[in-house]
């Protein structure tokens, strides 16, 4: 989870705009709630009494249920706000708060109701195996803990006054009640995970080594390919029952939406035939490299001058040293290897440059280069002596500077005075001769500069004002709806400058553009919809814009591009949902997707036919793919995964290793390569049976022995050790919380599954 001092840092001088932050949880699970309350209080006997999960000695209740998803609510707005609380003190004291070293119960964000219910089915079931372990939370430990959260600045004389602002009709005793419930059910289950961490936090030497052969194990492979459109002509026709049976299969399934596998984007293995919900986009654009052009003109000489000036030193300063430089610096820079003094050898006084070369010329035919002892010993000597009197040096200066601070004023004031005056003549000196550009050169590079820093400021302010006006039209127009659904009644016309940008596009000078109805991946691709929401400076226009939190139609959202700084302000016009269509009005693209699975199918199944003759007969690869009329290719070696080397890319962990020139390959394929033993010969197919291939291993980087020595010398320092870890880690405790449930606790993972489904 993020932390929450990025947004702190980045505002705190408009704290006040915090208490809207707050209702933050309230408003995204009101909904939910308000379901789950009125069904469980509803007029039905049977009402709130069905079950959401069961274990072995107790159930949940939906009644219940929906009180502990509301308890849960409660319990983060009220530490959201005593931690903001906390954090606001620490910078009125000049400081910069550390994150807390208790667990953060807070509500991230983003979190949507589905997943927010599974946490609090999870909670309740492992504080009860808690409590069975005999575990407790004593009241003094969870003030500790509000006394952590609040970063060690609010009272616990405060937190009624926090509490009584909760977003909660009950009564102070109640809340504080509903508070320490919350909380120590949210402990017990942290502090009875946390008693498997050693075990899942230490990985074992057998998975260290798997997690760094999988990066640093590399091959390369011959393949023979197979593509599966070539054998459409062999795929018979289906018969009804089997096409309505795929279309039954894959008709809930959104079509066009990637496989996401190992951090790598993969064509999906299976078809969709969902259509995905579409958007169209107006939105008017600011491109300051466009801007720039008008304020070209407005650039005085004077202000290029002065910017020259005063970044000359940092800009402009000529870097071709000339002949001078390899002359001056010849014995330094551009001695032969070997050259020059020994390793911790004294340098010699010079010598008269006749003598240098007579002692160098009488070494060269003697080959004895060695001094001898007794010189050695006085030039030790000589050594010595010279690091007592630099010490004896040392000292007095450092006694003179004490004295100098030491001394009246007025002598003080002097030599400084003389000092700093000399260093400026000194830094006269030495800036005569620095040769800069001169200044007609560059000129143009700095009016062009100073125009795109003028458009920048410029475009900002007008795309600010833009957004302004249609948020303020907006406004007006969002609650008209509001009110209309209230008394149920159609929606209003949007106003006419909330439908037509081209007013406000004359007046402020930005373009309008407009998309095509686009699915999400589709505004994904676009520039508008990579730009950033500047409202919450971490979302962009195609999350803004989709999703049961998106923008209603014809909000508008500011944005501005992270890689050339453009402006949008985007409207989205028209919204359609995502349908399923009939199976009579895409029959044959179910017909075509059926076809092309069975394809894919009958190349594997060849795939392997001809691994398993290459391995019985005396052939080659190359000679058993030319008699069938398939081309063979060589990949660059690869691994399993792969890590980046910036800090930022081993951040974010391992992704799927790849096998170029072979397009989209896939787990099971780098599964089925890495378990070839020696020249064995295998058939494996990419990630969406688009191609099979014909497998050998052309070359190892390295043998299992030098991989071992390998992971000997490096693995205690290997950069991607971390993050491995912390991959696994997560993995780990997946699993390990999974198996509480369902094997200590006898949770009915489906039974809950079932219960939590996203109601209409």
């Amino acid at each position: 989870m993020a932390s929450p001092f990025t947004y702190f840092r980045k505002y705190q001088k408009v704290f006040l705009a915090v208490a809207g932050v707050l209702a933050i949880v309230v408003f995204v699970f009101a909904d939910a709630l308000s379901n789950l309350v009125v069904s469980a209080a509803g007029g039905d006997a049977g009402a709130g009494k069905s079950i959401v999960a069961s274990w072995n000695g107790g159930e949940l209740t939906e009644r219940k249920f929906a009180r502990l998803v509301q308890r849960r609510s409660f319990v983060s707005s009220v530490l959201q706000r005593l931690q903001m609380t906390g954090v606001q003190r620490v910078y009125e004291a000049g400081q910069e708060p550390t994150e807390p070293s208790v667990p953060n119960f807070v509500i991230p964000e983003q979190t949507d109701i589905n997943r927010l219910q599974q946490e609090v089915v999870n909670t309740h079931v492992m504080a009860d195996l808690a409590q069975e372990a005999g575990m407790t939370v004593s009241d003094g430990v969870i003030l500790h803990y509000l006394q952590q959260m609040g970063f060690e600045r609010v009272e616990e004389s405060e937190i009624p006054a926090i509490l009584e602002a909760a977003p909660l009709q009950a009564s102070a005793q109640f809340k504080e009640n509903w508070l320490f419930a919350g909380l120590r059910e949210l402990l017990l289950a942290d502090q009875y995970t946390r008693t498997f961490g050693s075990a899942i936090a230490t990985p074992m030497p057998m998975e260290r080594w798997i997690d760094w052969t999988s990066v640093n194990e590399r091959v390369a492979v011959e393949a023979a390919v197979i593509p599966a459109d070539t054998l459409l002509a062999e795929v018979p026709e289906p018969t009804d029952a089997e096409v309505a049976a795929f279309y039954d299969e894959h008709k809930e399934r959104l079509a066009g939406v990637p496989d996401i596998i190992g951090r790598r984007e993969l064509p999906a293995a299976t078809p969709g035939f969902r259509r995905p919900e579409r958007v169209v986009l107006k939105y008017l654009v600011g491109d300051p490299v466009e801007w720039s052009q008008k304020y070209i003109d407005e650039i005085t000489d004077e202000e290029i001058a002065d910017y020259y000036e005063r970044n000359k030193r940092s800009e402009f300063v000529m870097t071709d040293f000339g002949s001078d430089f390899a002359t001056e610096f010849d014995d330094d820079l551009f001695m032969d290897e070997g050259e020059g003094e020994e390793e911790g050898e004294p340098a010699e006084e010079a010598a008269p440059e006749g003598d240098v070369e007579g002692e160098e010329a009488a070494e060269a035919e003697s080959g004895v280069t060695e001094e001898p002892a007794a010189e050695a010993a006085d030039t030790e000597a000589v050594a010595e002596e010279a690091a007592t009197e630099e010490e004896e040096e040392e000292e007095e200066a450092d006694a003179s500077d004490e004295s100098a601070d030491e001394s009246p004023s007025g002598e003080g004031e002097g030599e400084s005075a003389d000092g700093a005056n000399a260093a400026e003549e000194g830094d006269a000196a030495a800036d005569e001769d620095v040769k800069y550009q001169p200044l007609e050169e560059v000129a143009d590079q700095i009016r062009a500069r100073l125009a795109n820093d003028r458009a920048v400021v410029e475009l900002e302010k007008v795309a600010q004002g833009a957004y302004s006006k249609l948020k303020k039209s907006y406004s007006r127009y969002g609650l008209a709806v509001v009110e209309a659904q209230a008394a149920g009644e159609p929606a209003p016309e949007p106003p006419a400058e909330l439908q037509d940008l081209s007013a406000l596009a004359k007046e402020t000078g930005l373009t309008i553009e407009e998309t095509l109805p686009l699915s999400q991946l589709g505004v994904r691709d676009t520039p508008v919809g990579l730009a950033v929401d500047t409202r919450t400076g971490d979302r962009l226009i195609v999350q803004a814009v989709f999703g049961k939190r998106g923008t209603d139609l014809y909000e508008p959202i500011l944005g501005r591009s992270q890689f050339d700084g453009i402006w949008y302000i985007t409207l989205k016009t028209t919204q359609t949902p995502d349908t399923v269509p009939p199976l009579e009005e895409i029959r044959d693209e179910v017909v075509e997707e059926w076809k092309a699975k069975r394809a894919g199918e009958l190349a594997l199944e060849r795939a392997k036919k001809l691994a398993s003759d290459a391995e019985q007969s005396s052939q080659t690869l190359e000679q058993i793919a030319e008699a069938n009329g398939l081309e063979v290719v060589t990949t660059d070696l690869f691994s399993r995964l792969t890590l980046g080397t910036a800090q930022s890319e081993l951040q974010r962990g391992a992704r799927l290793g790849e096998a170029p020139p072979l397009q989209d390959v896939g787990q099971q394929f780098l599964d089925d390569v890495f378990g070839l033993v020696g020249d064995s010969v295998g058939g494996t197919h990419n990630h969406d049976q688009s191609a099979a291939y014909v497998v050998r291993v052309a070359q190892r980087e390295s043998t299992e022995a030098g991989l071992r020595s390998r992971f000997l010398r490096e693995a205690n320092t290997w950069s991607g050790a971390m993050p491995m870890m912390r991959a696994r880690l997560g993995a780990t405790q997946r699993n390990v919380v999974q198996k509480l449930l369902a094997d200590r606790a006898g949770l009915d993972l489906e039974q809950v599954a079932r219960a939590l489904q996203p109601r209409e």
